[in-house]
């Protein structure tokens, strides 16, 4: 390997990011391989195709297992930008303890919203967008419903009425929640606090709440998931929510599970089966939504035997494989992961051959120095632009006959 062979692995190395985050499940792609999970993928791609088709489709739950480093994050990334390029919606869950279930989706679904889309800016405009766009609406009201001017009491009023007429039982019964939706959304930051607060089940100012005409019942966690997905399906598009980094949250309670003669194995059961309950009961409550669950092969195990219903009546295995199945799906990674910091390495390593270049040519030719002073043995004007007393341009000192060389040059 050449030195600036081994100089530009190096820099490559340096800039790897050793382990994705759930923040990187938002940012696009820039290093998927599509082949290396592409049986995984097509699961999750089935399930939402058959959210798209029905609105009372019910997909089985897809649980993408594999061992650490196997690319789940990873993959999680690569099929929310799938769904996003086709029109679908994409939620990440990132769950605290199993008692908090409906409290962390709701508000997971919630910030979901605000992330960008591939539409109009961000996950919120689009719905609401493509909402309001079947209610026969005027231009301005829909516009201040999707954020893009101020919206007042009057015009969300006008919108809650076409969503009533629009669909009788979920205009009615999701009322508050889709005023709650319009208003954190808006301009005024007021009214983003009255709606905010109505999405996390939070009372809020009594006073404001009446201001825009939501009822003085909060709603649950559990409905408020259940009204914004009913909502979102008006829209004809699936919706995917995502449950990540699983393994941290049952990592004590995995390790004692099959001990059957330690006394801790009911408490684990116990943290476990909150969240397996939830899994299944947002199956059942969300619609044209696919729920997907990524984690360790042994913490799927822990949380089906600790659910109280069979777990595996609804949901489909994927598993990630623990190796690279092909030579070129390798060299395919390998290529995306240090073709740019080859690239930026080369570029750098051309501009300073070039520069190297430059200098040398300045140098043959006598040419200035980088600073501006003039190079040795040479006339300071030579270096400046237009006609000095030294350039060939100026006028040649004449000399009368006869006189001598240096009384010409008096």
């Amino acid at each position: 390997m050449r030195a600036e062979e081994r100089a530009a692995l190096e820099a490559a190395m340096a800039n790897l990011i050793p382990a994705p985050t759930p923040d990187d499940v938002w940012r696009p792609p820039r290093f998927d391989v599509p082949e290396l999970h592409e049986r995984a993928v097509r699961e999750v791609l089935t399930g939402v195709n058959k959210a798209r088709r029905h609105d009372d489709s019910k997909p089985l739950g897809v649980a993408v297992q594999g061992r650490a480093g196997s690319g789940k994050t990873h993959l999680l990334g690569a099929v929310r930008d799938t769904i996003q390029r086709e029109g679908g919606y994409f939620f990440l869950v990132n769950l605290v303890n199993g008692r908090t279930f409906w409290q962390s989706v709701a508000v997971c679904m919630v910030e979901g919203l605000s992330q960008d889309a591939i539409g109009w800016g961000t996950q919120h405009k689009t719905f609401l967008r493509r909402l309001t766009a079947q209610l026969g609406i005027p231009v301005e009201v829909r516009d201040a419903v999707a954020g893009d001017a101020p919206i007042t009491r009057a015009q969300l009023d006008t919108f809650i009425r076409a969503l009533r007429t629009f669909d009788r039982d979920v205009g009615k019964q999701c009322q508050d929640t889709a005023r709650a939706l319009v208003l954190n959304g808006a301009v005024d930051f007021e009214a983003q606090d009255v709606g905010y607060a109505h999405l996390i089940s939070d009372p809020g100012d009594p006073a404001m709440r009446e201001e825009w005409g939501l009822s003085q019942q909060l709603r649950e966690p559990e409905e408020i998931v259940r009204d914004i997905s009913r909502l979102i399906a008006l829209t004809l598009s699936p919706s995917v929510i995502a449950f990540d980094q699983l393994d941290t949250l049952f990592a004590q309670s995995t390790t004692v599970f099959f001990k059957e003669s330690n006394g801790q194995e009911k408490a684990a059961a116990l943290a476990l089966a909150p969240v397996a309950d939830g899994l299944l009961r947002l199956r059942d409550i969300t619609k044209r939504t696919l729920v997907v669950v990524s984690c360790l092969p042994d913490t799927w195990v822990a949380l089906t035997r600790s659910a109280p219903a069979p777990v595996l009546d609804r949901f489909r295995e994927a598993n990630l494989p623990d190796r690279i199945p092909r030579a070129a799906i390798a060299e395919a990674i390998i290529a995306k992961r240090f073709s740019a910091a080859f690239r930026r390495r080369a570029l750098l390593g051309a501009v300073s051959d070039l520069a190297h270049r430059a200098r040398g040519v300045r140098r043959r030719r006598g040419g200035a120095h980088p600073s501006g002073a003039a190079a040795p043995g040479r006339c300071p004007s030579a270096a400046m632009p237009g006609p000095g007393p030294c350039h060939r341009g100026d006028p040649p000192t004449r000399r009368h006959p006869g006189a001598t060389r240096a009384e010409s040059t008096v």
